[in-house]
């Protein structure tokens, strides 16, 4: 099983670093989190900035989503196009367009192959060019797995990605999913993202184990916590107010397994786990 870390902030004390910077490179591949493009980061000079920093840093692959930023939805994959990320040689990795207000009917086929068509165009894919991988973003209950697979499959087929990933399917769906895509000869899932740091493992065991068995390579999100495992906070030096802030709410996520409702069961819950801080 392979491993990547997908990150959202440039941590200049590693970049700096060249012998910690090069041990986390050897063992793992870096991928920068696009969600702030359109947000924290403003206009196609700042992106540009970025960019390059990212490629002296030795990142060169970026992730994105059609919803990337909910303040201003598509942002992100424009202003990459925009600033030339795929000419400069970034591998772009992106998700099926998700509504804020809901998640049902978000991976039909006719809103796959929309979204496919809509990413192209703003990132301003060339000839030779494409998806390196694409997700879902989240699991569409309303849809049948079937026309799901045959969906990203038709894509697929078309050569508009080279791998496909999905984000968030708990244990069941992943399983169901996979046979699927191998009874009817459609292009299987190699990828899976899911959140996974310190605080929060929840996919270790039956999604992990999945994983392995297929092959497939895990890209863990907010590796960092959101800031939270930066250690200012728990040093007592404290950093700007909107880091804290961050911290706190994927402090609350974590604990509370609430990205797109995957709840912890209760039994899973340790009685011994402390209170979630929110001061």
């Amino acid at each position: 099983m392979q491993v990547s870390l997908l990150f959202f902030r440039l941590r200049h004390d590693l970049l700096n670093r060249p012998q910690l910077y090069h041990a986390v490179r050897k063992s793992t591949q870096l991928i920068f989190g696009c969600g702030g493009l359109g947000n924290e980061f403003l206009g196609v000079d700042a992106v540009t900035d970025l960019l390059t920093t990212l490629k002296k840093g030795g990142v060169g692959r970026v992730d994105t989503a059609g919803l990337y930023p909910p303040t201003d939805i598509g942002a992100s994959q424009r202003l990459l196009g925009q600033s030339g990320a795929s000419q400069m040689g970034f591998a772009i990795d992106t998700k099926i367009l998700i509504s804020i207000h809901g998640l049902q009917d978000t991976l039909t086929p006719a809103k796959i192959e929309k979204s496919v068509a809509i990413s192209y165009q703003d990132l301003n894919l060339k000839d030779g060019q494409c998806i390196d991988t694409l997700y879902d973003h989240a699991p569409d209950v309303a849809t049948p797995l079937q026309d799901q697979a045959r969906g990203f499959d038709a894509q697929y087929r078309k050569g508009l990605f080279n791998k496909l990933g999905v984000c968030n399917f708990p244990p069941d769906m992943l399983a169901e999913y996979i046979a699927i895509c191998e009874r009817e000869k459609y292009v299987k899932p190699s990828v899976y993202q899911g959140l996974y740091n310190f605080i929060d493992r929840r996919h270790e065991g039956a999604v992990l184990d999945l994983v392995r068995k297929h092959g497939m390579t895990f890209v863990a999100h907010s590796p960092q916590g959101g800031g939270f495992l930066h250690g200012r906070l728990a040093a007592g030096r404290e950093g700007p107010r909107r880091s804290q802030l961050r911290a706190r709410v994927c402090w609350v996520r974590c604990r509370a397994g609430g990205w797109f409702g995957m709840k912890k069961k209760p039994s899973e819950q340790s009685k011994a786990d402390p209170e979630t801080e929110t001061k």
